[in-house]
Protein backbone atom coordinates (compact mmCIF):
# COMPACT_ATOMS: atom_id res chain seq x y z
CA UNK A 1 0.00 0.00 0.00
CA UNK A 2 1.24 3.60 0.95
CA UNK A 3 2.59 3.00 4.45
CA UNK A 4 6.35 3.40 4.63
CA UNK A 5 8.87 1.84 7.19
CA UNK A 6 9.10 -0.15 10.02
CA UNK A 7 5.82 1.78 11.46
CA UNK A 8 3.87 1.68 8.27
CA UNK A 9 3.67 5.40 7.94
CA UNK A 10 1.89 6.91 5.24
CA UNK A 11 3.45 10.17 3.92
CA UNK A 12 0.19 11.73 3.19
CA UNK A 13 -1.67 11.94 6.50
CA UNK A 14 1.98 12.65 8.15
CA UNK A 15 4.15 14.61 6.00
CA UNK A 16 3.69 17.83 8.44
CA UNK A 17 5.33 15.87 10.92
CA UNK A 18 7.76 14.11 9.03
CA UNK A 19 8.57 17.76 8.35
CA UNK A 20 8.28 19.29 11.68
CA UNK A 21 10.53 16.23 13.23
CA UNK A 22 13.27 16.77 10.65
CA UNK A 23 12.41 13.19 9.36
CA UNK A 24 12.13 13.29 5.36
CA UNK A 25 13.11 9.49 4.66
CA UNK A 26 10.79 7.04 6.52
CA UNK A 27 12.83 4.35 4.76
CA UNK A 28 15.45 5.11 7.58
CA UNK A 29 14.79 3.47 10.57
CA UNK A 30 15.85 5.83 12.76
CA UNK A 31 13.89 8.18 11.01
CA UNK A 32 10.65 6.18 10.55
CA UNK A 33 10.62 5.00 14.26
CA UNK A 34 10.96 8.67 15.52
CA UNK A 35 7.82 9.71 13.39
CA UNK A 36 6.08 6.75 14.32
CA UNK A 37 6.51 7.41 18.13
CA UNK A 38 5.30 10.80 17.93
CA UNK A 39 1.83 9.15 16.58
CA UNK A 40 1.82 6.78 18.95
CA UNK A 41 2.25 9.05 21.71
CA UNK A 42 -0.35 11.42 20.02
CA UNK A 43 -2.37 9.06 20.26
CA UNK A 44 -2.14 7.83 23.65
CA UNK A 45 -2.20 11.74 24.92
CA UNK A 46 -6.06 12.05 23.06
CA UNK A 47 -7.18 8.49 23.82
CA UNK A 48 -5.12 7.81 27.41
CA UNK A 49 -5.54 3.98 27.01
CA UNK A 50 -2.22 2.04 25.01
CA UNK A 51 -4.61 -0.52 23.47
CA UNK A 52 -7.16 2.71 22.82
CA UNK A 53 -3.92 4.63 21.25
CA UNK A 54 -2.78 1.29 18.94
CA UNK A 55 -6.37 0.50 17.34
CA UNK A 56 -6.53 4.23 16.20
CA UNK A 57 -2.26 4.26 15.28
CA UNK A 58 -3.12 0.87 13.18
CA UNK A 59 -7.19 1.77 11.70
CA UNK A 60 -6.95 6.01 12.01
CA UNK A 61 -8.98 7.72 14.75
CA UNK A 62 -12.51 7.81 12.58
CA UNK A 63 -11.02 4.06 11.58
CA UNK A 64 -10.51 2.85 15.23
CA UNK A 65 -14.08 4.94 16.17
CA UNK A 66 -16.44 3.36 13.17
CA UNK A 67 -15.19 -0.54 13.82
CA UNK A 68 -14.94 -0.55 17.62
CA UNK A 69 -14.66 2.69 20.09
CA UNK A 70 -18.67 3.35 18.86
CA UNK A 71 -19.12 0.00 19.85
CA UNK A 72 -18.32 0.16 23.15
CA UNK A 73 -14.86 -2.43 21.78
CA UNK A 74 -11.87 -1.43 22.75
CA UNK A 75 -9.77 -4.04 22.55
CA UNK A 76 -8.70 -6.02 19.32
CA UNK A 77 -6.19 -8.59 18.29
CA UNK A 78 -3.59 -5.91 17.30
CA UNK A 79 -3.55 -4.08 19.99
CA UNK A 80 -3.43 -7.48 22.12
CA UNK A 81 -0.47 -8.23 19.56
CA UNK A 82 1.64 -5.41 20.10
CA UNK A 83 1.38 -5.55 23.62
CA UNK A 84 2.07 -9.41 24.05
CA UNK A 85 5.22 -9.07 22.07
CA UNK A 86 5.99 -5.65 23.96
CA UNK A 87 5.78 -8.40 27.18
CA UNK A 88 8.32 -10.84 25.28
CA UNK A 89 10.79 -8.03 24.70
CA UNK A 90 10.64 -6.79 28.73
CA UNK A 91 11.04 -10.35 30.10
CA UNK A 92 13.93 -11.19 27.38
CA UNK A 93 11.87 -14.48 26.45
CA UNK A 94 11.83 -12.81 22.69
CA UNK A 95 12.73 -14.70 19.76
CA UNK A 96 13.29 -13.71 16.42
Amino acid sequence: GESLGLMQIQPKWHQWRMDALGCPDLFDPFQNVTVGCHILAEKFQKYGNIEMALMAYNAGDSGANNHWFSKGIYTNKYSQSVLMKTEEIRSGSYVL
